[in-house]
């Protein structure tokens, strides 16, 4: 369906140009990285995955850009913690 005149293609959602588009988020509580078994290794292969050949495009997702990509892999391996002004 298109907004605004915009239609929902693999690129206009993908550069948020169709303005039904939204980022997928995940967030994650520092303190469960080590009390949760496995939390680690699932973000490691969630990161691995969503490139734009992964099997989460081929069930449907749109791949962020590649600088979004490097991005949100650093924060995992960093496992950096979220500033809140970011959120505002």
């Amino acid at each position: 369906v298109a907004i605004s005149g915009v239609e929902p293609t693999y690129a206009t959602i993908a550069d948020t140009r169709y303005p039904g588009s939204r980022p997928l988020y995940i967030y994650v509580k520092k303190a469960h990285l080590s009390a949760i078994p496995g939390l680690r290794t699932f973000l490691k292969l969630y990161a691995a995955n969503w490139g734009a050949t992964g099997p989460l495009v081929k069930r449907g997702l749109i791949a962020a850009p590649p600088a979004v990509q490097a991005r949100s892999a650093a924060i995992i391996a960093n496992e950096t913690i979220l500033d809140p002004a970011v959120l505002s």
